[in-house]
């Protein structure tokens, strides 16, 4: 699967779903895929352009939090728009 422009430096996969799996990176996007259509389903891109280091996602699976570079936390809800 293709889609970052650089260093991939963590994944995770949504709860309860062994096919659905999210990759965040040094080019400041997180991807979502779908291993079923081997294809990108989603992409959350960090506004102040910071390196993504860690992601998690919610017990519900609904919110996708990211621990980046300037040690702040991003929080995106995955069924709608931005960061919240």
């Amino acid at each position: 699967m293709y889609g970052h422009e650089s260093s991939i430096n963590t994944v995770a996969f949504l709860p309860g779903k062994i096919t659905t799996f999210a990759s965040g990176s040094e080019d400041s996007s997180i991807r979502l895929y779908d291993i079923r259509i081997d294809r990108e389903i989603g992409t959350f891109r960090d506004k102040e352009y910071d390196t993504i280091n860690d992601i998690s996602f919610s017990q519900s699976g609904r919110l996708l939090f990211a621990g980046t570079e300037s040690t702040r936390v991003k929080v995106w809800d995955i069924l709608g728009p931005g960061t919240i």
